[in-house]
Formats: C-alpha cells, structure tokens, sequence
C-alpha cells in the first residue's frame, strides 16, 4: 500500500448518522462521478494489478445483500480475513488483504463503499453506461502516458498530418481529427 491512515479510527460498522440505527446515506445519482473520484483516490492506495481484487470484494458484498456502508465494510473485512486465512493464498494477495483491512476505518473507504452501493442500485444500462465511461477514461489515461507507435506516426503521414505528437492519445486525437477533416471535405 502506497500509504495508509489511521486518523479518524471507528469500529467496523459503527454508525456515523445521528439519531439512526443504521448509516444508510443516499447519494443522488448525480453524483455518482463526484464519487467516483473518492473511489478512484481509495483504490490508489493499493497496486494497479490489485485494484480490481478490491473493488470486487466492495461489488460482492452488495450483492450479496448488504444495503448499508457499515454493512459493506464489515462483509469486506470479514472476506479479507477469510482470505487471508486460506493456504492456497499467494504472498501479493495476503499484502493486499492486509491493507485493505487496515484502510477499512478510514473515510475514503466509507466513500468508495457508498459509491459501489449506488452504482450497484443504478439500472443495468445506467451501471454499464457508467463503466464503459469510466473505461475509456482509462484507457486515454494509458495513452497519454505512452509514445506514439510507428504505425500511427505512418498513418498520420498518409493523411496528410505533419505535426509530430508526443503520445498515443495526442496521435489518436490527430488521427480523428484528420479523418474527420477528410470525410467532411468528401
């Protein structure tokens, strides 16, 4: 894990609402890429190859029945410990069942967990909407970190282009636009 706090420390499933017996906070769906980016900022703090390993353990408990946070985050640990009991568990594993039990009490998990809950409350088309928006986020966050390839470079020339673009992404956005220019002029 990147970093972990223990700041604001509560028992798993403690309540933070006042006057309920639950926390069951409700998050208008339009907020839902505000909250996103809480998620995104939890699911930093551990390995880009775990961080599907931990937002699936947030997406089970929902499924399995959880309505609440308090109810999400004690699923979660319970899972993680049952994990980390197995003999078939791999050392990368175990480190990441470690720390998501140690960030489990802090509020960025309480964010990502109210966020998996109402993602998991959208109808299927909004959710798949939702993922398929956050995917290619992704991937032109990929690209800009990468150079351009030799046949982008190639096809850039064909068409004409003869700007020189630092990384995919600005390769690809040239390409569009290029491409676009031609079947206008067509």
């Amino acid at each position: 894990m990147k970093g972990s706090s223990t700041t604001n420390e509560k028992p798993l499933g403690a309540d933070t609402s006042k006057g309920s017996a639950k926390n069951t906070r409700s998050i208008d769906a339009g907020s839902i890429p505000q909250i996103a980016q809480s998620g995104d900022y939890f699911l930093s703090q551990f390995s880009k190859h775990r961080r599907s390993l931990v937002a699936n353990q947030f997406c089970f408990a929902v499924r399995d029945g959880c309505q609440d946070i308090p109810s999400i985050l004690s699923w979660v640990g319970r899972n993680a410990e049952r994990r980390l009991r197995s003999r078939y568990i791999t050392p990368e594993v175990a480190e990441t069942q470690n720390d998501l039990l140690a960030t489990l009490r802090n509020p960025e998990a309480e964010k990502f967990a109210a966020f998996i809950l109402e993602r998991e409350r959208l109808p299927p088309e909004e959710r798949r909407q939702l993922k398929s928006k956050q995917g290619k986020e992704h991937v032109r966050t990929w690209m800009a970190e990468r150079e351009p390839t030799a046949n982008q470079i190639v096809y850039l020339r064909a068409l004409g282009c003869e700007a020189t673009p630092r990384t995919m992404l600005e390769a690809s956005d040239l390409i569009d636009r290029h491409t676009r220019e031609r079947r206008g002029a067509a």
